[in-house]
């Protein structure tokens, strides 16, 4: 079986996932071992912040799989997850990186400057230049590596317009993949569950594509 791993966002834990059924279901659907690190109890530590933080434990876990994986593995990452994904797979060794061959993006954000107020961003009061997806999707994702993003329609946290912005920067890139794709999914949230089914299927779709 082919293998992958799946970084969740702040507003679906893992324990959301399990009760769901969501991992389950894609798992089945593609017959891919899905690995799902927990990383929402990580703090802050020896002078790193909790972004940085975030993004070695999703490469720790990242080298791991490939490691021990008998083929290129696949990434998956939801809203602050997919930025986390992109960080951690564009910021991977190369010996890592040229073994994964598909990074799947759910209702993913351009960078986070964008969502926040820009007062906050000009005071100070929150820090600004965290996970800028288009940065990394523009110059350090590998080219051969598969880029597909997934967002639905009714998302009014991050709207769709986030993804059509990374699909875009990754096609300007000068380093286009063979699978640079944006799925719509009609009538979904920034809430993936309730069409989990939906999702599973547009990722199957775009899996059997390569």
């Amino acid at each position: 079986r082919k293998t992958a791993v799946w970084l969740h966002g702040n507003g679906v834990t893992l324990a959301d996932l399990a009760r769901s059924g969501l991992i389950q279901s894609l798992s089945d659907a593609l017959q891919y071992e899905i690995v799902c690190p927990d990383y929402g109890n990580a703090r802050s530590a020896h002078g790193r912040n909790l972004d940085t933080l975030q993004v070695l434990h999703a490469q720790d876990v990242i080298k791991h799989v490939v490691n021990n994986a008998a083929a290129p593995i696949d990434v998956f990452g939801r809203s602050l997850g997919a930025a986390i994904a992109l960080r951690a797979v564009s910021e991977s060794d190369h010996d890592v990186a040229k073994q994964i061959q598909h990074v799947h993006l759910v209702s993913p954000f351009s960078s986070l400057d964008a969502l926040l107020p820009q007062w906050a961003l000009r005071c100070g009061i929150v820090t600004s230049n965290r996970y800028n997806s288009l940065q990394a999707v523009s110059e350090r994702l590998m080219g051969h590596t598969n880029l597909s993003v997934y967002h639905g329609t009714d998302d009014v946290l991050i709207p769709p317009s986030h993804a059509n912005a990374l699909s875009v920067a990754r096609q300007s890139s000068g380093w286009p993949s063979s699978c640079n794709t944006v799925d719509e999914i009609d009538g979904m949230t920034h809430d993936p569950l309730p069409f989990a089914r939906q999702l599973v299927n547009k990722i199957q779709a775009r899996c059997n594509q390569k």
